[in-house]
């Protein structure tokens, strides 16, 4: 028999977005996040991530419902790619001004490098993503201004990729 242990990073990520539910999910503030990081004096997107925590929801659309935007905020980066048919349902129901939101803990299985709908560390047409995130909760104790870099997930995504 074989055990098979995967470690988890933690990361500390800008709510950035929300996505509105369907179903019984509807009736909930938001189903899911799109969180990122902070790169300079902006903000890229990193992932989405659905959230079914009650005890995570509601504490959290009080910290950000002041926040929310129909349009992107100045100060986040969206790359043209979300806009492509594809990824019709990775655009935010809400957009979340990065001056007005929360940071979370959210644990991920590893940092991908591909063509995606992402932001952060966009380059020539590759960028970081979170594999298989999981939040964890409201970090309270940081500010926006802390939340994890771009810098350190480039760094996260070197020391497993060589």
């Amino acid at each position: 028999d074989w055990i098979k242990l995967k470690e988890y990073l933690t990361l500390d990520l800008a709510v950035l977005g929300v996505y509105q539910g369907n179903g019984k999910a509807a009736s909930k503030e938001f189903a899911a996040l799109l969180l990122g990081t902070k790169n300079g004096d902006h903000y890229e997107t990193l992932t989405k991530v659905g959230i079914a925590k009650k005890d995570v929801i509601t504490p959290l659309h009080t910290l950000i419902k002041n926040g929310y935007c129909a349009q992107p905020p100045r100060g986040v980066v969206f790359p043209d790619a979300i806009n492509k048919k594809m990824y019709a349902r990775k655009v935010p129901t809400r957009y979340v001004d990065p001056r007005k939101t929360a940071v979370l803990e959210v644990k991920v299985l590893d940092v991908t490098r591909s063509k995606n709908y992402h932001s952060c560390g966009l380059k020539d047409g590759f960028a970081y993503s979170a594999r298989i995130p999981i939040v964890q909760g409201i970090r309270t104790d940081k500010s926006v201004e802390d939340c994890t870099t771009t810098q350190q997930i480039a760094e996260l995504y070197a020391a497993k990729n060589g």
